[in-house]
């Protein structure tokens, strides 16, 4: 690759000296190759710039007419967008090489490193300026630490690491895809330290993935340079939270469950010393567990982690309040798996109380809280006080994102879906629109920037909107949405099967029921049987993650509700016509009253039958809709009208509507 990059280089010289010799026959071009080699180290490093912007940097690198230059330039890289000058050349990767030959350190025979360089590179970095970064710091930070992998021009490490020892904090401004590339530089452990110190405590959504990198460089350096366990412990720890909030979840299982081990053996020396150390350690653990669908796994850290802050000694026990009501949070977002909803309000209750006693500063951790408790008080039919408090939690986290969006995001998102659905299950289903479309913008932001990390929520925010456009009458777009929410799972379903795969099948038949309203009927039966062909083969018959059992919990006193409101009882599809139309003894009126077929009036039975046959249609989109096989022994002919003249029930009703024609 040194020869082609040589090679290139020396073609554009060329023909710089081409042009710049025509110049003196008469062509409108004065500038040298010297010069132009200046400057297109520079348009590398800054990107296309304003004209102005471009004249004002040439000027503070002292060239000599520096609209003759620019122009000059242009006529070798023309602009691409009207009034920008600067324009860097393509691909990135040759350009990444002009850099690396242009720097000192390289052992290119015939490519001198230029010695100005280092001065431009310095200057246009404004690392002897105070003040903010100049804009285009990024860029060029991002191309230097590209040009400067081991396997490239390693050279460049070494002007990367001056850039860094003066100014840390380039490495953050310029981004996660740098400090990603960072970690895999030969740069000294003290510079990277440096950097690591201005790193966020928390979540920072744009340089999560590069930070996870760079925490992994970290760590083996550091690990190899201690025997102490609390020390590996921590290390370990810090690891996984970074590659958590990076999505990478397998990864920061690994690392989380060696610092629950470590601390684990310190706190069983009996001192007590390490005892907050291995709770926090475990809650860890058993959001990694959570994130990866291992929900007994997730639940036992939770209540061991809880059970432990709440022995701390008193004192110890305050400074971890916020620790406690984190824990309980956890708790209370497993132990539905048991159904155990009082448990899971009481605690979540608790961890309300604990982050309201600490005053300010944990307004975040307290949003998230109310969050969980709005969850729990869906699940239990409370519709009215879980309103209240996602909309308490939505103030927050519109107040912090306001302040630092890349941090809270995700919560935002999360509290406005909640509200959302609040809002639908409350026959708000107008107003719970616009709410569920912002959340899914949120989602899509987060998705494109970590896609790891948030594709999962985006798909799940994508299948609750298309709920809600189909039950407002936009149903193309419900259609539209649906079938993009199915790809995502199948994406999702590709690297994490066991977590998503019910996701995908409650996609499907969600599109499935799109297909039929479209009376797609053929397309929509074989989409419903994919649905359920992934329920068998996955084994996810009655298994279910806390957040569906929360769910249904929660439809099923939508059930109840609308039982009092209508006066008379209701019933899920599953229990009306998936069981109804497959038996030929007995008829169900709209009154759940109970009819024997061989009792009724043949004239009666023939008002069913035609009833039942002019609701085919919705008849055969609710079957769809069930966790059932239903619609079974479809044929490729098949209307709803033609399949459901073939059930046992319709059968047996027109037998005895024809008994009154016998003489």
């Amino acid at each position: 690759m040194v020869g082609l990059s040589s090679y290139l280089l020396d073609r554009e010289r060329e023909h710089w000296t081409r042009l710049y010799e025509n110049g003196k026959a008469g062509l409108d071009f004065t500038t040298s190759p010297a010069t132009m080699h200046r400057v297109v180290f520079t348009a590398v490093l800054t990107g296309a710039l304003p004209a102005r912007n471009g004249a004002a940097l040439l000027r503070r690198l002292e060239m000599p007419e520096p609209h003759r230059v620019l122009a000059d330039h242009g006529t070798c890289y023309p602009a691409t967008t009207p009034r920008s000058v600067l324009e860097p050349p393509y691909p990135d990767r040759f350009a990444e090489d002009l850099l690396a030959i242009s720097l000192p350190g390289h052992t290119v025979d015939g490519h001198p490193s230029a010695l100005w360089a280092e001065d431009v590179l310095d200057l246009i970095m404004g690392v002897s300026e105070d003040g903010p970064h100049p804009a285009h710091v990024p860029r060029a930070l991002t191309f230097l630490v590209a040009a400067a992998a081991p396997e490239r021009w390693p050279h460049v490490a070494e002007h990367v690491e001056l850039l860094l020892r003066t100014d840390p904090e380039l490495a953050l401004f310029a981004g996660g895809d740098c400090l990603a590339g960072l970690a895999e530089l030969d740069v000294a452990l003290e510079v990277l330290e440096a950097v690591e110190a201005g790193l966020p405590d928390h979540r920072q959504i744009d340089l999560d993935a590069g930070i996870a990198e760079l925490g992994r460089r970290l760590a083996r350096e550091r690990l190899c340079q201690t025997d102490d366990p609390a020390v590996r412990a921590l290390e370990y720890r810090r690891l996984g939270e970074r590659l958590a909030r990076a999505g990478r979840y397998e990864e920061a299982l690994v690392e989380t469950e060696q610092a629950v081990d470590l601390h684990r053996a310190l706190a069983e020396r009996g001192d007590g010393a390490h005892d907050a150390d291995l709770a926090r350690s475990l809650s860890l653990l058993g959001r990694g567990h959570r994130a990866l669908g291992h929900w007994r796994e997730g639940l036992e850290c939770a209540r061991e982690a809880v059970r432990i802050y709440r022995g701390l000694p008193p004192g110890s026990a305050e400074t971890h309040a916020v620790d406690l009501a984190r824990a309980l949070g956890e708790l209370a977002d497993l132990i539905v798996v048991d159904r155990h909803w009082s448990q899971a309000l009481e605690a979540r209750e608790e961890a309300v109380r604990l982050l309201i006693g600490q005053g300010d500063g944990v307004d975040a951790d307290l949003g998230y809280a109310l969050i969980g408790q709005a969850e729990i008080l869906q699940a239990l039919g409370r519709w009215e006080e879980a309103e209240s408090v996602l909309n308490e939690a939505v103030a927050i986290y519109e107040r912090l994102t306001e302040d630092e969006p890349g941090a809270y995001e995700p919560e935002l998102g999360l509290a406005l879906n909640s509200r959302a659905s609040v809002l639908f299950r409350l026959r708000r289903p107008a107003e719970s629109l616009p709410v569920f479309e912002e959340a899914t913008e949120i989602f899509r932001r987060l998705a494109d920037t970590n896609p790891e990390a948030f594709s999962g929520d985006l798909a799940g925010v994508l299948s609750n909107l298309s709920t809600v456009l189909h039950n407002t009458g936009r149903c193309q777009s419900a259609a539209v949405i649906a079938e993009e929410t199915v790809e995502r799972y199948r994406d999702l379903v590709a690297a994490r099967p066991s977590q998503y795969q019910r996701g995908l099948a409650d996609a499907l038949v969600h599109h499935a029921r799109c297909l039929a309203h479209e009376h797609r009927w053929q397309q929509a039966v074989l989409v419903k049987k994919e649905a359920r062909d992934r329920f068998w083969d996955a084994g996810l018959e009655g298994a279910i993650t806390p957040e569906e059992m929360l769910s249904e919990k929660a439809a099923e006193h939508v059930r109840k509700a609308d039982a009092l409101r209508l006066r008379r009882p209701t019933w899920a599809v599953d229990d009306h016509w998936v069981t109804l139309l497959d038996q030929e003894e007995r008829w169900r009126d709209r009154h759940n009253r109970v009819h024997l077929v061989e009792e009724m009036e043949p004239s009666y039975c023939a008002n069913v039958v035609r009833f039942v046959l002019s609701q085919a249609a919705g008849v055969i989109e609710s079957l769809i809709m069930t966790n059932s096989d239903e619609p079974v022994d479809w044929r490729r002919e098949d209307t709803p009208e033609t399949w459901i003249v073939r059930r046992p029930l319709l059968k047996a009703l027109a037998r005895r509507a024809r008994a009154s024609e016998r003489p």
